[in-house]
């Protein structure tokens, strides 16, 4: 019962029974198969048909999540019978800026500690990580997210956005919304979290944000911003990066960005949360947005 079971939720968290084949290495004939045998076992229809792709009844909704517990269960059952150290496979969702390079030698540190552990490193927006994560696509992700107050547990560092500009257009230090107005923009695409902040900021003081240029690649971002396609919207600590690129950081002065970056994660992790734990201190302890321990990367999430 338990490969049927795994493979109701495959097709949960795929969205289709083709998806679902890939994900546990089977034809989509069998995959179907699998899920009319759960359906006679329970006595339950769990997949509306009529749908193309089939979806979810109510009673499949339900049975899902009580999958996921069981299949979580037989999990621990095995870790907690055959070893305490951490083993299987961890699947961590990183906010685009992040999830590069920089991680090497992180990655490296958990594998030294952690040899039974095979790492999935999915990049993303914040927002598809969160919902992946909900979802059980992932067991942990590192988003970007509000500050909140009092203790953050999941908290890896905390900075505010500024204004980056061309040196040449000889900008104040401190600029409002009134000169942002007159400026083009070059920022990350859609749904960057930083750039609809920025652009709530904007509209709600009735200026529009327009955009001539939408780069992920920070480095390019920068060159771009060098050239005087428009204004970018970075971390703080790019401060450093953008100086030795020939551009100002600018603050505004109607407008407050702060943001941290945090760990988010499921409940049911078991033996796994220790390398969750030990990801998180490795990440807090380098603050990746450091310019001067890794070149310039996306700037938002």
């Amino acid at each position: 019962m338990l490969d049927e079971m795994r493979a109701l939720v495959a097709v949960a968290e795929e969205g289709s029974i083709g998806g679902a084949a890939q994900r546990i290495c089977l034809t989509q004939p069998a995959v179907t198969r699998q899920i009319q045998r759960l359906e006679q076992m329970l006595s339950v229809t769990l997949l509306d048909r009529r749908q193309k792709p089939p979806t979810l009844t109510p009673a499949g909704l339900h049975t899902v999540e009580r999958c996921r517990a069981i299949l979580a269960a037989v999990s621990e059952l095995k870790a907690s019978a055959s070893s305490a150290v951490p083993q299987g496979v961890l699947r961590v969702g990183i906010i685009h800026p992040l999830a590069d390079s920089g991680l090497a030698p992180i990655i490296s540190i958990l594998r030294e500690h952690y040899p039974q552990v095979s790492l999935r490193i999915h990049g993303g927006w914040t927002s598809t990580l969160l919902e992946q994560l909900q979802r059980g696509m992932l067991d942990a992700a590192v988003v970007l997210a509000d500050p909140v107050g009092g203790e953050d547990a999941g908290l890896i560092a905390q900075d505010h956005f500024n204004v980056v500009a061309a040196r040449t257009l000889k900008l104040k230090s401190s600029i409002d919304l009134e000169e942002l107005d007159r400026h083009d923009w070059v920022l990350s695409p859609e749904p960057c979290t930083a750039r609809a902040a920025l652009a709530s900021a904007l509209k709600a003081n009735g200026k529009t944000l327009r955009v001539t240029a939408e780069v992920q690649d920070s480095s390019l971002q920068l060159a771009l911003i060098g050239q005087g396609l428009g204004l970018g919207f970075f971390p703080s600590r790019y401060a450093a990066v953008a100086n030795a690129a020939g551009l100002d950081m600018l603050e505004i002065r109607e407008l407050a960005c702060p943001f941290v970056i945090r760990m988010e994660r499921r409940a049911d992790l078991h033996s796994l949360a220790p390398v969750v734990d030990r990801l998180q201190a490795e990440m807090r302890a380098r603050v990746l947005f450091a310019a001067d321990e890794a070149p310039a990367r996306g700037q938002s999430a």
